[in-house]
């Protein structure tokens, strides 16, 4: 609501708390001049908000009934919060709530919103009121004589806040969203009227756009994006295939082999491979060492700004030369660093102008590794 000062807006009402019986506290937010102590101002109510308000507050009273229904009674409210746009609702349960489930609810509470049943408050001594069944909110507090909210035979509570006039008012009612939010606590926000309206045409603008990107009708989009899935995994596929066959090079793997240096009695090949791409240059890697024999074989590669190293020692060899002491040594040279197993590591760097450089000082490495 609103503050008025001779007929212009003096301070919007930004909160009502109750911190006592029988006492409310508006806290506003001054528009213009500062407010003065003993000042008159006229009170408005932004009926448009308190409309919304209470059909979000009634429809917590029947999602209430509609969770005990479905879930069982133990969906007992831990707390609430109703405003224009949303509610959000908490309650006891142990486990995620299922797709099914919450269709039910919504199912519940829609079927409640359609028979339009009046919302009757009565105030009534406590006892009387409990003999009724009237469940009490989490949080609330209550004296002798409570207001009784009913909303059907099937939802009776104490509250003592704005409501609907009859449930046909709160409109359409649509679950946002739901998910845990402590141990054994769930938690549902959802939205009536038009925020429920506009939020199912944002839905169906989503539907609309993706039906159009994939050329579908709204029918047969869930098809067509199965359909691209399944084709997208089948053509990264076809290139992870091609980039292992690009990374043997144009001559295969006969030519790389004609490269080999023996260093010490142990062979080795450093190769630079057009291809960047981790697996692809492990896999040839294994391969060239697993051709050789007893062999230590570096592959480079430049991934546009960084350099991309892979270095594979056979296993007979690893207590003379391991993969990781190679990487490290080659990696320097290109503004990087690494490490793995004995026999497989990896690095990268930062200078990839310095690759072929740190591929030919391979076979000094590993004959100082040797030695």
């Amino acid at each position: 609501g609103r503050l008025l000062r001779a007929g212009e807006v003096a301070a919007t009402v930004v909160d009502t708390q109750k911190p006592l019986d029988g006492l409310w506290i508006h806290r506003v937010e001054v528009v213009g001049a500062p407010l003065r102590k003993d000042e008159v101002l006229a009170a408005e109510v932004d009926h448009e908000a308190r409309q919304a308000t209470r059909r979000n507050h009634s429809a917590t009273h029947l999602l209430h009934y509609a969770l005990r229904t479905v879930l069982g009674t133990h969906a007992a409210q831990k707390g609430s919060l109703v405003g224009p746009d949303r509610l959000r609702f908490d309650f006891t349960h142990g486990k995620a709530v299922t797709v099914e489930e919450l269709q039910r609810i919504e199912d519940l509470v829609n079927a409640k919103v359609l028979r339009n049943a009046p919302v009757e408050t009565r105030i009534l001594p406590i006892d009387e009121a409990r003999k009724l069944g009237a469940m009490a909110i989490f949080g609330d507090k209550y004296g002798d004589t409570v207001r009784v909210l009913t909303i059907t035979p099937d939802s009776i509570e104490l509250c003592g806040g704005t409501h609907a006039r009859a449930s046909g008012d709160i409109g359409l009612f649509k679950i946002l969203s739901e998910g845990g939010i402590a141990a054994g606590v769930r938690r549902i926000e959802a939205a009536t009227g038009f925020n429920a309206v506009a939020y199912v045409r944002g839905l169906e603008e989503t539907v609309q756009r993706a039906a159009k990107l994939v050329k579908a009708d709204g029918a047969d989009l869930p098809d067509k994006v199965l359909k691209l899935t399944q084709r997208e995994k089948e053509l990264e596929k076809e290139i992870a295939e091609l980039k292992r066959k690009v990374s043997m090079g144009g001559g295969g793997v006969d030519a790389m082999l004609q490269q080999v240096q023996d260093v010490a009695g142990v062979k080795v090949l450093a190769i630079r491979s057009d291809v960047a791409d981790g697996g692809a240059m492990r896999e040839m890697a294994e391969k060239l060492r697993d051709k050789l024999g007893e062999a230590v074989v570096v592959i480079g590669a430049a991934a546009g700004p960084k350099a991309m190293l892979v270095a594979t020692v056979s296993k007979g060899l690893t207590d003379k030369v391991k993969a990781g002491d190679v990487i490290r040594h080659v990696a320097k040279m290109v503004g990087g660093s690494g490490g793995g197993r004995p026999d497989m590591a990896q690095a990268g760097g930062s200078d990839p102008s310095k690759l072929d450089e740190a591929l030919a000082a391979v076979a000094s490495v590993v004959g100082d590794l040797v030695k």
